[in-house]
């Protein structure tokens, strides 16, 4: 299970990664793309006035048919007049783009391109290209000023931009796409050819713990049963007494480790069926209420008043989740001063939470990062041998086993707070 969620991680990881960092180099790439035919066009609309102004200054007679081709292959629309008056030359479009031309030869007067007036050099002028846009569409637009033998010329010409930037976007997105899928797979790849020799090591583990701990439990079993077999004041022996205790652990061990094996194996069998949550917390309560009250610790149930609503889990295994919980909480929550666990279950929103809450010393932040580890306890240093840190994440495996999770908060004014939560 571990190294399924590893997996998913670090595919996870590694497509976000690769999306990202195509991400930034597709903009890169469009935002540089996007100067250069830029770039282009505006040489190429120069070259187009240039050509056109050329034109307009070297005869008299201006060829109209000449105009009209350059406007269709070229996407122009020309405004021309002579010696201050408007050529009768109409351009195709000119109607729909007055108001475009109006701007073009307001920004020109206002550069001192004046195109109402006789110009006071004979050389020609031509105003900086402008970018206008009408009605979604995007324009170039300029005005030439242009002395010829017998006074002078005014050309405003407009040039509409292609759309062919959206078609290079859709091309683009289509080809990212293409580069993530591509690449994520590739990445998949490796990491399952990376992780094999690690998984691989950690079922060879698992198996060696599985096999170890059945062999560990014949000889143990054997040494329980002699001790069994001594006469009763050879039992009361201090030595013998410490032998049987050391026993019984060893067998608690070596029960966490085989459930552990079994989870890794994903061989541990869950029944899952309905069960009504608030009867299975009676029937814990009612089993730990004798054990609290022989260590002198007052167990509350808090049920809530509406019955609650059946959920789809492994009563046994709850039952043994919880018991881990409360088994936890005798054995680090409980203090001098306060004494007392309180078993809550209620519903926050469509959700069930069961809840065991001590008043102990509490975790920081680091152990609460880290209580759910195996072998892992808070308190390295503490004398107890009676807990090997292995009850906490045998709870985690049960409770993710039943779709469920398990968390850890602080409890107002110190202790902790352990939360089985079921949707």
């Amino acid at each position: 299970m571990e190294e399924r969620k590893l997996r998913s991680r670090l595919i996870w990881i590694y497509f976000v990664t690769i999306a990202a960092v195509l991400a930034a180099l597709l903009v890169a790439l469009l935002l540089f793309s996007a100067q250069k035919i830029d770039q282009s066009n505006r040489e190429n609309f120069s070259t187009l006035m240039t050509a056109i102004g050329d034109e307009l200054q070297s005869g008299d007679i201006i060829v109209y048919s000449k105009l009209s081709r350059l406007e269709q292959e070229n996407r122009l629309t020309l405004r021309i007049s002579d010696n201050g008056k408007p050529l009768l030359y109409n351009a195709a479009d000119e109607t729909a783009v007055t108001d475009l031309f109006s701007q073009v030869e307001k920004e020109a007067l206002d550069e001192g391109y004046d195109i109402t007036s006789l110009p006071l050099t004979s050389e020609r002028r031509t105003s900086p290209i402008g970018v206008y846009t009408q009605g979604g569409a995007r324009y170039f637009g300029a005005v030439s000023i242009i002395p010829y033998r017998t006074g002078y010329r005014t050309l405003t010409i407009l040039q509409r931009q292609s759309d062919s930037g959206s078609g290079s976007l859709m091309t683009y997105s289509v080809l990212y796409l293409a580069g993530v899928l591509l690449l994520g797979a590739v990445g998949a790849w490796l990491i399952d050819r990376a992780l094999a020799p690690a998984i691989e090591s950690r079922k060879r583990q698992t198996q060696f713990v599985a096999a170890a701990s059945h062999e560990l439990r014949s000889p143990l079993a054997v040494i329980s049963a002699n001790l069994a077999t001594l006469p009763e004041e050879a039992r009361e022996n201090a030595a013998v007494e410490v032998a049987q205790r050391e026993c019984e652990r060893m067998s608690r061990l070596i029960g966490d480790l085989l459930f552990l094996a079994s989870a890794d194996a994903d061989a541990w069998p869950v029944k899952m069926d309905m069960v009504e949550v608030d009867t299975l917390i009676l029937d814990v309560y009612e089993a730990y209420l004798p054990i609290c009250r022989e260590n002198r610790v007052m167990l509350n149930i808090v049920l809530p008043e509406e019955p609650l609503p059946g959920i789809r889990a492994d009563a046994e295994r709850l039952k043994q989740v919880t018991g881990i919980l409360l088994d936890n909480a005798l054995s680090y929550g409980v203090t001098q001063t306060h004494r007392s666990i309180e078993l809550v279950v209620v519903m926050q929103r469509r959700h069930v939470l069961i809840r065991v809450i001590d008043h102990g010393p509490g975790l920081t932040t680091e152990q609460k990062a880290h209580v759910f580890d195996r072998f892992y306890r808070a308190d390295a240093s503490r004398k107890d041998k009676q807990h090997f840190g292995l009850g906490l994440s045998i709870a985690s495996e049960l409770v993710s086993l039943n779709q469920g999770s398990l968390s850890v908060t602080d409890t107002l004014g110190g202790g902790c707070t352990f939360c089985i939560l079921f949707d």
